[in-house]
């Protein structure tokens, strides 16, 4: 959840779930035979729940596994600022998607391969990716480019992208902390266009 002041603003589960609900109906309605949605118990240790996660997927003997997501920053790098009375806090200085794959997953060339045409058609479609996560940005994750000119980042750890079976990529939809783009994301145009 986003929280400025104890008040719960917005989640982004909640733009994780609308989105990868987008996602799931456009590729069934494009010819795919199915597409599940794992929606995580919030009560559960999170650790546990991840590896539920690549658990299930494996065990459904998915195609792809594609984990949906929106970018944030770390804490110490949020501004505040007053809005309606009451202080919020946002980012700015970042925009865009991200994607992410593992070069422990056992189909890694095939994740690169789904995170370049997943990147490809975002920009035939006028997104840009974030360059938040690159080496050298404290406000990022700093890691290493897998693809510089797509921004499909290099993340070795990430259970959902290293423990699954079958290709796998993490998508980050955009950077919820940063107002404007928060506003886009949160409407169906933009889901749409994702």
């Amino acid at each position: 959840f986003i929280i400025f002041n104890n008040a719960i603003i917005i989640s982004e589960y909640d733009f994780n779930l609308k989105l990868a609900t987008r996602i799931r109906d456009e590729l069934v309605r494009e010819g795919f035979r199915s597409g599940r949605l794992m929606i995580p118990a919030v009560v559960r240790p999170v650790r546990r729940t991840l590896q539920d996660r690549t658990d299930r997927a494996n065990a459904m003997n998915a195609d792809v596994f594609l984990s949906v997501h929106h970018d944030g920053v770390h804490d110490k790098f949020l501004q505040p600022w007053t809005y309606e009375g009451q202080t919020r806090h946002y980012f700015d200085r970042s925009t865009g998607f991200s994607l992410h794959v593992s070069p422990r997953n056992p189909q890694y060339d095939d994740s690169l391969a789904l995170a370049r045409l997943i990147a490809d058609r975002l920009m035939e479609k006028g997104l840009r990716f974030n360059r938040i996560h690159e080496p050298g940005n404290p406000e990022g994750a700093q890691v290493p480019y897998a693809d510089a000119t797509r921004g499909i980042y290099r993340r070795d750890l990430l259970f959902v992208l290293r423990l699954t079976k079958m290709p796998a990529v993490l998508l980050e939809g955009g950077v919820i902390v940063n107002r404007e783009e928060e506003l886009q994301l949160a409407t169906p145009t933009y889901q749409s266009t994702i």
